[in-house]
């Protein structure tokens, strides 16, 4: 019942309407190898290609990557807002035409504090398009470690709204869910003096803040301000995880009795992780 749950709520925060659309393909691109081109030549450039598919495909790339989209197109109107499906997302700068000679720049992404981006109360990271509009296109630059492979949807404000809820509610029932897991195992840790309940503990814990650090949740909901944990709470978090999944292994399985040869290599590799 609670997968159901989870497919349709997620089903229903995906679905096209008029005021949420996919348009990835409505957008083109151009791949800086370099990653040092300035905004001024990427503006003289004109070997640009069209995006096919429903989503960005770019993988694991260090390539900065910009996109150019068109003012007149009636999803990006005044208004509407373009959101970039990848909470991960380390740097994206709208650069929007105001005048013949000036770009207005907003930025958002987990490089930089939350209260700073263009959208702070967003999940994803996003653009709201300026009212003031001059010239043909607008351009978007985006640059990150993560993998760069989600589609961008342009929103009016009522489905970015009901979007938030929906999302927001589903990241804490799942945060729920795992906050029961720790409660269940410190009860058997306390209660019935199962030490290796403890480590089991700390390995719920370590793996909830790893994954939810990998896709961008604890940042937005643990600490929204602090971009360099951020980038450093994932690996932090995924080997501390290692020690306490394997001493709960040893001690529930009791291997030091009774196989001390995998006893041993799950001590060694549990202290290298710590380190």
């Amino acid at each position: 019942m609670l997968f159901l749950f989870l497919m349709t709520t997620i089903t229903s925060c995906v679905t096209e309407s008029i005021g949420n659309k996919n348009v990835t393909n409505h957008f083109e691109f151009y791949l800086d190898t370099s990653k040092e081109i300035p905004f001024t030549q990427i503006l003289k450039t004109e070997t640009w290609f069209q995006i096919s598919n429903t989503q960005l495909s770019f993988n694991f790339t260090n390539d900065v990557i910009w996109l150019r989209g068109k003012t007149n197109d009636i999803q990006f109107a005044k208004g509407r807002i373009l959101s970039l499906d990848w909470k991960a997302l380390d740097s994206a700068i709208l650069y929007y035409p105001v005048n013949q000679k000036e770009y207005k720049t907003f930025e958002t992404g987990d490089m930089i504090p939350k209260s700073k981006w263009t959208i702070p109360d967003a999940l994803f990271p996003s653009f709201q398009i300026p009212n003031k509009k001059f010239g043909d296109y607008f351009y978007i630059r985006i640059q990150s470690k993560s993998l760069i492979s989600f589609p961008i949807r342009s929103m009016d404000e009522r489905a970015f709204n009901k979007r938030n809820i929906l999302e927001t509610a589903i990241i804490w029932m799942i945060l729920g869910i795992c906050a029961v897991m720790f409660v269940f195992a410190l009860f058997y840790f306390f209660a019935f003096g199962l030490s290796e309940f403890f480590f089991y503990a700390g390995y719920v814990v370590c793996t909830v803040l790893w994954y939810n650090g990998q896709y961008g949740n604890a940042y937005d909901v643990l600490w929204p301000e602090s971009p360099w944990w951020q980038n450093k709470a994932i690996l932090v978090f995924s080997t501390l995880g290692i020690p306490f999944s394997f001493q709960f292994v040893r001690m529930f399985l009791n291997t030091k009795v009774n196989n001390p040869t995998i006893d041993k290599i799950l001590l060694f590799m549990g202290i290298i992780a710590m380190f």
